[in-house]
């Protein structure tokens, strides 16, 4: 494996780690607002 690819492969898997983080913290607001509003209603 050149050192070209070794540096794709860690900017992949950056990303992928970035996207991860993403949709944790998307989850964790969305559910946050379900609970929020769920609260309000009572």
């Amino acid at each position: 494996m050149t050192a070209k690819q070794k540096r794709e492969l860690s900017i992949m898997a950056m990303a992928r780690i970035a996207v991860e983080k993403d949709e944790r913290r998307a989850r964790a607001r969305a559910t946050k607002d379900a609970f929020m509003l769920d609260c309000s209603d009572r």
